[in-house]
């Protein structure tokens, strides 16, 4: 298991949000002072979100909100792989349906 500490650093991000629109981009994530609660911007096709998220165990529940444009937020629980890569399932509040997002740290 990856503690949230092992997680902080630049990922590239691949997503679908929960219309089938695909989007990319990146997300900086960041320790908030304990290593398990973690600070996430995604600067993303034609947003910025920011969330907070605590880590347990393999898991991550991020609740963000849109910064630019702002009005939306949601959910997004990411499953932690072995190699620090990041497998999500992305909801926005007041919408059917889920999204998928694969986030992988930057080389």
């Amino acid at each position: 298991m990856i503690d949230g500490a092992g997680l902080t650093g630049r990922y590239v991000v691949n997503g679908f949000d929960p219309a089938g629109i695909e989007y990319s981009g990146i997300l900086v994530v960041e320790e908030l002072g304990d290593p398990d609660e973690l600070f996430f911007q995604w600067l993303i096709t034609g947003a910025m979100l920011e969330g907070t998220g605590t880590v347990s165990d393999d898991r991550i529940d991020v609740e963000w909100v849109a910064v630019n444009p702002p009005g939306t937020e949601g959910l997004i629980t990411y499953t932690i792989g072995p190699d620090g890569t990041l497998t999500g399932i992305r909801t926005i509040d007041g919408r059917d349906g889920e999204g998928t997002e694969d986030v992988f740290p930057e080389p």
